[in-house]
């Protein structure tokens, strides 16, 4: 749903920066970024799924790995 709801901002407001305030996961980072500006994530990479808490390494691992490989794509 996220997703849907930038892709209508940005339809409406074309040359507006958007940024993902949620939701972005290494799944869907190359979405995301396909249609917003930049994203804002922590939720996806913490051992308790909510703001608070730990990062885990390994989401965060993965979650790097995703956002470099949408990078060379664009590049």
């Amino acid at each position: 749903q996220t997703l849907e709801l930038v892709a209508a901002a940005r339809a409406k407001y074309p040359r507006t920066p958007i940024l993902v305030g949620g939701g972005v996961t290494a799944e869907n980072f190359g979405e995301a970024t396909r249609t917003a500006d930049g994203a804002i994530v922590s939720t996806s990479m913490k051992e308790s799924g909510s703001a608070v808490g730990r990062f885990v390494p390994e989401k965060v691992r993965a979650f790097m790995t995703a956002a470099r490989k949408v990078g060379r794509a664009a590049g």
